[in-house]
C-alpha cells in the first residue's frame, strides 16, 4: 500500500518539465519568421551558400567557427527562395537556434537538480525558459543557443564524471567522453569556449590538489578526481583544443594566444570598450560599475531598477548559501560567473573590440541558479522564522512556500517584461529592400550594393538589375555611366570600410527612399531632371515594413 502515492509523486515532475518546456518552446518560436534576417545573420547566411570545401578561408575572415555555418547550410535547402511566403525562409533559418534553446531548458532540469534542492531547482529552470537573453539568441541564426547547449552539457557530463553534488558517481567513462565531445563542439562553436574550458581546468586543478592535500592527512578518503580523472579531463580538454584547429590555422591561434597573453598581463587601465546589450543601451566607456549595473546585469535578469536589485541581491544570497553548503560548489559557480566571463571582457577591453553579451551567454545558467538559491533560502528563513513566532500553531499557513512561489512568479514576470521589449525592436529590413528592388528595377538597371551584395542576391533574387560586384568607388562611377538606370543600396552598418562609395552615391543628383533606419535606396535616373527623378519615384512600389 505503501507504493500507491508513486505514480502521482513520479508523475507531477514529469508534467512540471513538459509544461515548462511547452512554454519556452513557445516563447522561442513566436513569430519566429517574422522579422527579416539582420547583418550579421545574412553574413553566416552568405557563407553558408558556399560549398563546404571553401568554407574555411570565409570562415577566417569572419573570426568565427564552423559548426552553426554547416548546419545553416543544409537549413538552406529547407528554407526555399526568401523571396517565397513571407517568414517561411527566416522560419526555417532560425529553427535549430529555437530548437538549441528548449533543448538548453530540458538539459537544465537534471543539472539544476545536481545544484539545487528540488524547489530551487524547477524555479532556476522556469527562470531559463523565460531569461530574455535565452529567448532572443534561440530566435537568431547565430551560434550562440548552440553555445549555450554545450556549456549546459558540459557541466553535465562533467558533474557526472567527478560524482558533485548529492546524487553518486555513475558511468564516469561516458561522461568523460562526453564531455571531450561537448568540448570539441564547443570549440568548433566558438572561440571564447576556450575561456569555458578554462575556468572548468582551474576548477578541476584545484579540486584534484585540494584532495591530494586531503588525503596526505587522511588517506582513506576516495578522492572525486584523482590520477585519472585528472588525466580523463585533460584529456577532454585536448579534444577541444584540437578542435581549434578545424578551420583555424596554427599560425591564427598563435596570434590569437599572444593578444590573449597581452590582455592578461598588459591591459590599459583605461581603455576602452564599445558595448551592444542587444536592447536599448549603447556605451562607449571603460569597464567600471556602469557597465556592470547598467550594460550587463540587467539584461542576465528581468531589467534595471527593482529587477535589477531583486535579483542582485539573491545572486549574492545564493552564493552565501554555496559558501555555507559547499565550497566545491561555490567555487565552481564563481569560476564559471566570474573567471569566465571576465576573461572574454578582459580580451575585448585589451584590442578595443566589440562586445556583445552573447559572448558571455554561458554565464546565464550559473546565475539563475543562484538566484534560484537565494530565492529558497529566503524563502526558507521566513517559514523558520514563522514557526518560531506564530500564535495561532492550529493555523495550517506556510509563508515559506506563498513567499518563495510568489518571489518566482515576480522574477519571471520582470524576465517576461524583458521578452515582450525583445519581441518589438526592429531589426535590419533586408527583406523590405528585397521586395522594393524586386518590384521596381527592370532590365538595363544597374545596382551597386557595396559589402551588401549578397544580402540582395539572398532576399531579391529576381530583381533585374546588374549587380556591381566591387566595393571600391571606380566600379560603380562606371556603372553609372553605362548603364540606363542606377540604384544604391545604403548600409549604415557595414563589415567592410565603404563611406568613399556610400557618400559619392549620396552626392548624386536622386532620390533616397528610407526603407529601414539603417538602410536606404538612392535611385539615380542620369537625364532626367529632378522634377522628372520625383515625378517616376512616386511610382515606385513601396512594400511595407516586416519589422513589428
Amino acid at each position: 500500500m505503501s507504493s500507491s502515492p508513486r505514480p502521482t509523486s513520479q508523475a507531477a515532475p514529469l508534467a512540471l518539465t513538459v509544461l515548462i518546456l511547452l512554454a519556452a518552446w513557445a516563447l522561442r518560436v513566436h513569430a519566429l519568421g517574422a522579422k527579416s534576417l539582420w547583418y550579421d545573420e545574412l553574413r553566416q547566411v552568405e557563407i553558408a551558400l558556399h560549398p563546404l570545401d571553401e568554407f574555411a578561408p570565409l570562415i577566417i575572415a569572419q573570426a568565427a567557427r564552423p559548426l552553426d555555418y554547416v548546419i545553416t547550410h543544409f537549413m538552406l535547402l529547407f528554407a526555399g527562395p526568401a523571396d517565397g511566403p513571407a517568414g517561411r525562409a527566416e522560419f526555417w533559418l532560425r529553427f535549430p537556434a529555437a530548437l538549441w534553446g528548449v533543448l538548453s531548458v530540458a538539459v537544465f532540469v537534471p543539472l539544476a537538480r545536481r545544484w539545487l534542492s528540488r524547489r530551487a531547482a524547477w524555479a532556476a529552470v522556469a527562470m531559463l525558459a523565460a531569461a530574455p537573453l535565452a529567448v532572443q539568441y534561440s530566435q537568431e541564426l547565430r551560434p550562440y543557443s548552440f553555445y549555450l547547449l554545450c556549456a549546459l552539457l558540459s557541466f553535465y557530463c562533467l558533474d557526472c564524471a567527478l560524482g558533485l553534488g548529492r546524487r553518486p558517481q555513475r558511468a564516469p567513462v561516458r561522461s568523460w567522453l562526453g564531455f571531450a565531445a561537448l568540448s570539441a563542439a564547443g570549440m568548433l562553436t566558438h572561440f571564447f569556449y576556450i575561456f569555458l574550458l578554462f575556468a572548468q581546468a582551474v576548477f578541476v586543478g584545484g579540486l584534484f590538489v585540494a584532495e591530494w592535500l586531503a588525503a596526505r592527512r587522511r588517506p582513506a578518503r576516495q578522492p572525486k578526481v584523482g590520477w585519472r580523472g585528472l588525466a580523463a579531463f585533460a584529456a577532454g580538454v585536448a579534444a577541444g583544443i584540437g578542435a581549434l584547429f578545424v578551420d583555424f590555422p596554427p599560425l591564427h591561434a598563435a596570434l590569437y594566444a599572444r593578444d590573449f597573453l597581452g590582455a592578461l598581463f598588459t591591459a590599459p587601465v583605461t581603455g576602452g570598450i564599445t558595448v551592444d546589450t542587444g536592447a536599448t543601451l549603447q556605451i562607449h566607456d571603460a569597464i567600471n560599475a556602469d557597465f556592470l549595473f547598467r550594460g550587463l546585469l540587467p539584461f542576465f535578469g528581468g531589467g534595471e531598477g527593482p529587477a535589477l536589485v531583486l535579483f542582485g541581491g539573491l545572486v549574492l544570497i545564493g552564493l552565501a548559501v554555496f559558501a555555507r553548503r559547499d565550497l566545491a560548489r561555490l567555487a565552481q559557480g564563481a569560476l564559471w560567473l566570474l573567471l569566465a566571463p571576465a576573461l572574454v571582457i578582459v580580451y575585448l577591453e585589451y584590442r578595443a573590440e566589440f562586445f556583445a553579451l552573447r559572448y558571455i551567454l554561458f554565464m546565464l545558467p550559473i546565475y539563475l541558479m543562484l538566484a534560484a538559491a537565494g530565492l529558497a533560502a529566503v524563502a526558507g528563513g521566513v517559514g523558520r522564522l514563522w514557526r518560531a513566532v506564530r500564535f495561532a500553531p492550529s493555523w495550517e499557513f506556510r509563508p515559506g512556500p506563498a513567499l518563495f512561489g510568489a518571489g518566482l512568479v515576480l522574477l519571471v514576470f520582470f524576465q517576461l517584461g524583458r521578452v515582450q521589449i525583445y519581441y518589438h525592436l526592429p531589426k535590419d529590413d533586408w527583406r523590405r529592400v528585397g521586395q522594393f528592388l524586386t518590384a521596381n528595377t527592370r532590365p538595363g538597371d544597374t545596382l551597386g550594393a557595396p559589402d551588401v551584395q549578397a544580402f540582395i542576391r539572398f532576399y531579391a533574387p529576381h530583381q533585374a538589375a546588374t549587380i556591381v560586384d566591387a566595393n571600391d568607388l571606380g566600379p560603380h562611377q562606371e556603372a553609372l555611366a553605362d548603364g540606363e538606370r542606377f540604384w544604391f543600396v545604403v548600409s549604415d552598418y557595414t563589415l567592410l570600410p565603404v563611406q568613399e562609395t556610400q557618400q559619392w552615391a549620396e552626392s548624386q543628383p536622386g532620390v533616397t527612399i528610407q526603407l529601414d533606419p539603417l538602410i536606404r535606396v538612392v535611385f539615380i535616373h542620369p537625364g532626367l531632371t529632378t522634377t522628372q527623378t520625383l515625378d517616376e519615384a512616386s511610382h515606385f512600389v513601396i512594400p511595407p515594413s516586416t519589422n513589428p
